[in-house]
C-alpha cells in the first residue's frame, strides 16, 4: 500500500513535467507568457482599447448607436481544458468581444470595435508574434466581408512627414491572426496576413494593401504566427506555424519604430437594413514573442 501510495503521487508530477511548453522561435524573445494573475503593467498598456462607432462617409462622424460587450483577463485555464503547463496556474490572456450592429434602412456605415493590450517596449523591435486560438467565434450579417479576428497588429514605419501626434496618414501597418467573415462555410477561422498603408489620419481608408491566406485553424487549438518588417529586402516575412510566406513593400523607407504594436480581438460589421448583425469571437492569447532590430 505504501508503495502504491507513492506510484500515485508520481504519476500526476510526470503528467506536469511532460507538458509541452511553446518556445519562441529562433532570434526571438519571449514577451509575456501572461502566466502573471493580472495584466503586467511593465509590458502592456492596461487600458482597454476599443473604438465604437457608426461611420457615415465621407464625413467618418463618430456616433455610439450600437451595444457593445468587451471582457479582458487573464485566466487561469488554457485553451479547450489543456493540462496545465506546471504546478501553478499559468494562464492565459483571454479576449471576448461581442458587438451588435446598427440597423439603418439606406445601409450605410459600420460599426467597428477593438479590444485588446498595447506593447509598452517598442524600441528597436522589427516583428511581434505569438501562439494564438480561439474557443468561440460567430458573424452573422446582411454583407459576407463582415468578420470577427483575433490579431496582432502593428504599424512599422511611416512615409508621412506630418508632425500632427496621432496622425496616421501614410502609416504603413501589419497584421497576422485569425479572421472568420459572414461569408465563411468552413469551420474555424482562417488565418491570414495583411500589410496597408493608411490613407488619413484616423486610418479609415488604405492607399494600397496586400495579403496573404493561410489555412483554417480550429477551435481550442493554438496556433504560431510572427510578422516581422525585414529592410533589407523591403518586405515583410509572416509565418504560420514554421510556414513562411514574404509580401513586399511599395515603399523602401528606413525602419523605425511607429505607432502602437496591439493584440487585439476586433469586429467589423455593416449597417444592415433589416436586421442588426452580430459578432462574436472568444480568443486566447498564450504567448507573445518580439524579435529586436539585429536579432
Amino acid at each position: 500500500m505504501q508503495f502504491l501510495r507513492h506510484l500515485l503521487l508520481f504519476i500526476p508530477a510526470v503528467l506536469l513535467s511532460s507538458t509541452v511548453v511553446a518556445a519562441p522561435p529562433d532570434g526571438w524573445s519571449l514577451y509575456d507568457d501572461f502566466s502573471d494573475r493580472t495584466i503586467n503593467a511593465e509590458f502592456w498598456d492596461g487600458k482597454q482599447s476599443f473604438n465604437h462607432y457608426w461611420i457615415d462617409p465621407p464625413v467618418g462622424e463618430y456616433q455610439d448607436w450600437s451595444s457593445y460587450e468587451l471582457l479582458r483577463m487573464v485566466v487561469p485555464n488554457p485553451i479547450g481544458g489543456e493540462k496545465p503547463r506546471g504546478l501553478s496556474a499559468d494562464g492565459t490572456l483571454d479576449l471576448v468581444n461581442r458587438t451588435h450592429g446598427v440597423m439603418s434602412g439606406d445601409g450605410v456605415g459600420a460599426t467597428r470595435t477593438r479590444l485588446g493590450l498595447a506593447l509598452q517596449d517598442r524600441s528597436e523591435v522589427v516583428g511581434v508574434g505569438g501562439r494564438i486560438g480561439f474557443n468561440d467565434v460567430d458573424v452573422v450579417s446582411c454583407y459576407g466581408r463582415d468578420s470577427a479576428r483575433l490579431r496582432i497588429i502593428t504599424g512599422f514605419y511611416n512615409i508621412n512627414s506630418s508632425s500632427v501626434p496621432g496622425d496616421l496618414t501614410g502609416e504603413v501597418m501589419a497584421w497576422i491572426g485569425l479572421r472568420k467573415r459572414a461569408s465563411f462555410t468552413a469551420e474555424g477561422m482562417r488565418v491570414d496576413a495583411v500589410v496597408f498603408e493608411c490613407g488619413d489620419p484616423d486610418c479609415q481608408t488604405v492607399e494600397w494593401s496586400d495579403g496573404v491566406v493561410f489555412p483554417f485553424a480550429s477551435a481550442k487549438e493554438y496556433v504560431d504566427v510572427t510578422m516581422e518588417w525585414d529592410e533589407s529586402s523591403a518586405s515583410f516575412i509572416f509565418t504560420y506555424n514554421g510556414a513562411e510566406v514574404s509580401i513586399s513593400s511599395v515603399h523602401n523607407e528606413r525602419y523605425a519604430p511607429q505607432s502602437s504594436m496591439w493584440v487585439q480581438a476586433a469586429v467589423d460589421l455593416s449597417v444592415c437594413p433589416s436586421e442588426p448583425a452580430q459578432g462574436y469571437i472568444d480568443g486566447k492569447v498564450d504567448e507573445i514573442y518580439i524579435k529586436y532590430s539585429g536579432g
